[in-house]
């Protein structure tokens, strides 16, 4: 009964914002009429995103999510969904000023905060402020969560798990899109995003990892004026990155790149939310990343099989790229010859409209984007841990499109990612992983017999 009540508020919700209208109209749109079909397509795509800020704070992250499923949904709605981001109104100053009394009663005295905020989210907003540290007054940012946040997203987490077990269990084809691995996805990642602490922790972590890194800066957390609803961090003046000249374009995205394949593939740790309102170019010329909400452990198996996915593609090796998804057990026709050679066959019809082309024109979103499409024509379920670095990498090359229309993401990152493979997908380095699990199973059974 709680499912169809919340199925039903759904469809109240979608059917007042138009949203059902809007998908009529695409349904029984003449597709030979290209014109006409992308225009309504596009109109249900700005009535989704007018739709799901109402709906809740779960429902513009699951619209943050699908904008990046291509291979389930239509270009032209995962353009529009992409206007999700930082896109909110914003909380009158009295509820914000409650919230910081509650949370730092003894010092609200020291903090000096500008009433108009500077952002506003789905979650939280941000306002410029002063706090004194040690007799000296610091520049900060200040993050506040919005009032009842915490109601607000568990309510809709509960109503997207309810309606994808319905889903599931009365619609038996959407079993392999793991919706309610999806939904835990979404859950998951929102717990540091309603947590300034873990927040903190997290931008923390990534400041240590890029210490040494050339080009890339990573605000302090204030952690004396930091709890649970409010964020304080170093503020940072810089300019966007829209407004950078030609020479300083290429520069920035080339350490953009390499800064984000870094933290994927040999930190295993990596700021999940790469678009252009999250960069900054401070005065020294570093790149300066923003908002810490999103981040995303990549373990070490699923960061392997994505860097040899795309190490294979490259050296045209499709049979391997079929045998990493079976051996993977992300298709499930593993004994099945002739389900194997058609998927190496595809495989290759993916990369021949790719490679085909000269190695500037080749995009690496745009090859996963197919391989998924083409993956899940032979039952490849979702896979939830891979759903932000596919995100990112998407995020990312539009970012570096915007620095420069002419730059490419292969060509940039191309020296480092043979470099690291060289060092990594070895028959040395496997071994060694090999090694390094035995003996972690060692110690298990070791821990165990001593505990017994």
């Amino acid at each position: 009964m709680k499912a169809i009540a919340n199925i039903l508020f759904i469809l109240f919700v979608l059917t007042k914002e138009s949203v059902l209208f809007s998908l009529i109209a695409v349904l029984c749109s003449n597709r030979i009429d290209k014109k006409l079909y992308n225009k309504k397509l596009r109109n249900l795509g700005k009535a989704l995103c007018n739709c799901l800020p109402k709906m809740g704070p779960a429902f513009v992250k699951l619209g943050q999510f699908i904008s990046t499923r291509h291979d389930l949904v239509n270009d032209i709605i995962c353009e529009e969904l992409e206007y999700l981001q930082d896109k909110a109104p914003t909380v009158d100053f009295s509820k914000v000023q409650k919230i910081l009394l509650k949370e730092l009663l003894e010092k609200y005295d020291v903090i000096d905060i500008d009433q108009t905020p500077i952002a506003a989210a789905s979650i939280a907003q941000v306002h410029r402020g002063r706090v004194v540290i040690t007799g000296i007054q610091e520049e900060v940012a200040i993050k506040i969560l919005r009032p009842n946040i915490h109601k607000k997203f568990s309510q809709n987490i509960d109503m997207m798990m309810s309606i994808a077990s319905f889903i599931n269990r009365f619609i038996n084809p959407a079993k392999k899109l793991r919706l309610k691995e999806v939904v835990g996805v979404i859950a998951d990642t929102a717990k540091s995003e309603l947590d300034m602490q873990i927040e903190a922790a997290a931008a923390d972590k990534l400041r240590y990892n890029c210490k040494d890194r050339e080009g890339i800066y990573i605000p302090k957390v204030f952690w004396d004026y930091t709890t649970k609803s409010v964020l304080v961090m170093e503020w940072i003046d810089g300019k966007k990155i829209n407004s950078l000249d030609a020479n300083q374009s290429k520069d920035v995205a080339k350490k953009l790149a390499y800064n984000f394949f870094h933290q994927a593939y040999v930190d295993g740790f990596f700021h999940a939310d790469i678009h252009p309102g999250n960069i900054l170019i401070d005065k020294q010329g570093r790149i300066v990343l923003l908002d810490f909400g999103m981040f995303s452990y990549l373990p070490e198996d699923d960061r392997l099989f994505v860097a040899e996915i795309i190490y294979a593609f490259v050296k045209k090796d499709y049979e391997k790229v079929s045998d990493l998804h079976f051996k993977a057990g992300y298709v499930p026709l593993e004994g099945n010859t002739y389900q194997r050679n058609m998927f190496s066959l595809a495989c290759r019809s993916i990369a021949g409209p790719i490679f085909g082309k000269s190695t500037a024109d080749i995009s690496i979103s745009k090859l996963l984007r197919r391989l998924f499409e083409v993956a899940s024509e032979f039952e490849m379920h979702t896979q939830p841990q891979l759903l932000l670095l596919q995100k990112n990498l998407m995020s990312l090359e539009g970012v570096l499109n915007l620095l420069d229309p002419e730059i490419n993401m292969w060509l940039l990152v191309e020296p480092w990612f043979t470099e690291w493979a060289r060092d990594n997908l070895n028959i040395t380095a496997k071994l060694k992983r090999k090694y390094n699990k035995f003996v972690d199973i060692l110690e298990v059974l070791q821990s165990k017999i001593r505990d017994e």
